[in-house]
């Protein structure tokens, strides 16, 4: 996805991102409906670009290392300000 290609995948691998099927990649749990996404993609070059595009922008919304760091600092910030009150009320 981060290469701006069309991704195929089953409905399992997708459970857990915020993608549209049919959108941002296709989705296929049968073989015939793999088979059958590779074929319209074969033949459609615009639907390709525009699949692969709005899967690289996912990626990049979703998965920036600057947002990802950011996200982690809140964490453990968040983790040292619980452990240090709680240090505090023991200590008392």
């Amino acid at each position: 996805m981060a290469c701006a290609t069309p991704v195929i995948t089953s409905a399992q691998a997708t459970k857990a991102l915020l993608l549209e099927p049919g959108q941002d990649l296709l989705v296929a749990d049968e073989p015939k409906q793999f088979a059958q996404h590779i074929l319209d993609l074969l033949a459609d070059p615009q639907r390709q670009r525009r699949i692969g595009e709005n899967g690289r922008s996912y990626v990049t919304r979703e998965h920036n290392w600057t947002e990802t760091a950011v996200k982690l600092k809140q964490i453990y910030q968040t983790a040292i300000e619980k452990h240090q009150a709680q240090s505090t009320l023991t200590a008392v």
